[in-house]
């Protein structure tokens, strides 16, 4: 305002047509007029004037600068907030991120906005107020990263069976004991059982006709297993998995009898998952071992399973097809009187009429007790033996020995053999009888041996048997 009166005056002043003095005078009004406005300012401010500040001759006035204290003082404390955040984003915003590209702008009015309205502001532009740089998003890599986020760790994977098996050791939740033949006894919930089997629903819920249940008492009797089956049956039924027990990694007798009495149970109480599950573990047992299916044979026939199926059929027949690794591989002195005679009655075994006498000859010397029980029981089984398929020498030398038939019996069937023999080619003899050589290692059974190579038609080639009967040849 100052400056306007002055350049307005001094214009008056030089067009002017009055005097010197007047003109002078006339200046000196105006400054006086220019610098009351001034004066009321600073006085309304609170600002004293220092006089040493006042520019003279001897105290010039300082050059000027681009804003004094007194034009910063002049504004609220509200504005100057304001100016220094502006400052600061233009500052940002002319900067270059690590990466090298050109950072992005802050839009001041999105920050209360909703996430439309912001997406409002960016889609085009490229004022201070709008994003730059905006592209639409990603959506495969959107959910990609969401799927990827909600991935839960190793650590925090839910399973929804560990109550129940957590269950299974709470005895005071039980209502029910299961006892085997061993007498012990193993408590269980009912209402978990029932889901598994239908048979169990009917007898504990619906009262259907059980021998070997006891309502009173809530016990049940099962004969067809111990009590570590058991656990293993209702581990099954709380978790849906064999305990560690029934690993295959290390077969032996225990675990294949323990699996066949598993089997046994299933198939009593119709649990159709736990029995797949015992038939598939099963054979893989039997494949990693051939001759526990002797044990698994003899413990589904020694508990009473009348029907061949399942894994007992699967023994059944890796028996029939590997008879020397199976049965005379010492699997048949794991059997009991039962599975014995089902083998000896059996005629689809891939071994003749004299490998059949020494499966029966290899039982007998299996009992560790009770010899001669067995041995009566050896006699009575050897009426499935046709000794007129038998040779002759082999009669004479081997069976007739063992004790299992009369005299009378041994000298007919050598009759018929050599009135079959009379007229046969040496070349189809396919066992020789070697005695008096001189030396053990020489004297004993050969075995005729077919297709082996190197051989003409005409070359014929026998191999000494094994003095234990367990192998073909020696």
């Amino acid at each position: 305002m100052r400056s306007s009166s002055t350049a307005h005056l001094r214009s008056s002043s030089f067009t002017g047509n009055g005097s010197g003095s007047r003109n002078r005078s006339i200046l000196r009004n105006a400054s006086l007029v220019a610098s009351v406005p001034r004066r009321r300012s600073i006085a309304s401010s609170g600002v004293t004037m220092d006089p040493t500040t006042v520019p003279s001759e001897s105290n010039p006035s300082p050059p000027p600068t681009e804003r004094t204290s007194l034009f910063k003082k002049a504004f609220s404390k509200a504005y100057r907030d304001y100016k220094k955040k502006q400052n600061e984003a233009q500052l940002k915003s002319s900067s270059k991120s690590e990466d090298g590209s050109a950072a992005v702008k802050e839009i001041l009015l999105m920050r209360d906005l909703s996430r439309r309205k912001r997406n409002s502001f960016c889609r085009g532009g490229e004022g201070p107020i709008y994003c730059l740089g905006y592209s639409a998003t990603n959506v495969t890599a959107y959910l990609a990263a969401r799927v990827e986020a909600e991935k839960p760790s190793v650590e925090d994977v839910y399973q929804h069976g560990e109550p129940l098996v957590a269950g299974f050791s709470k005895t005071h939740m039980h209502d029910v004991c299961l006892i085997g033949y061993d007498k012990v006894s193993v408590s269980t919930s009912k209402f978990i059982l029932g889901c598994y089997s239908c048979v169990l629903e009917d007898i504990f819920f619906k009262d259907r006709e059980c021998k070997t249940y006891n309502k009173k008492l809530n016990t049940l009797v099962i004969d067809c297993c111990n009590g570590e089956v058991i656990k293993a049956a209702l581990h099954h039924c709380f978790s849906g998995e064999l305990p560690p027990k029934f690993d295959v990694t290390s077969p032996d007798e225990s675990v294949a009898r323990k699996l066949a009495q598993l089997d046994r149970f299933a198939y009593k109480f119709q649990m159709k998952e736990l029995r797949q599950l015992v038939y598939r573990t099963g054979r893989k047992l039997i494949n990693k071992r051939p001759v526990l299916a002797c044990a698994v044979f003899d413990e589904l026939s020694f508990r009473g399973l009348g029907v061949v199926d399942s894994l007992k059929r699967y023994a059944l027949d890796t028996m029939r097809e590997m008879p020397c690794e199976t049965l005379l591989g010492g699997g048949v002195q794991w059997m009991g009187e039962e599975a014995a005679e089902v083998i000896m009655q059996d005629q689809d075994l891939d071994v003749d009429e004299f490998y059949m006498f020494k499966i029966l000859r290899a039982w007998e010397s299996g009992a560790k007790m009770n010899a001669d029980e067995r041995r009566s029981v050896a006699r009575r089984l050897s009426k499935h033996v046709d000794l007129r398929f038998i040779d002759e020498d082999l009669l004479v030398s081997q069976v007739k020995s063992s004790g299992y038939f009369d005299p009378k019996e041994i000298a007919e069937a050598v009759r018929l053999v050599k009135e079959s023999t009379e007229n046969r080619n040496p070349h189809e003899m396919e066992r020789v009888l070697v005695e008096g050589a001189g030396s053990d290692i020489v004297n004993g059974i050969y075995l005729r041996v077919e297709d082996e190579m190197g051989m003409s038609e005409e070359e014929i080639l026998f191999v000494k048997e094994a003095d234990d009967g367990y192998s073909d040849v020696g």
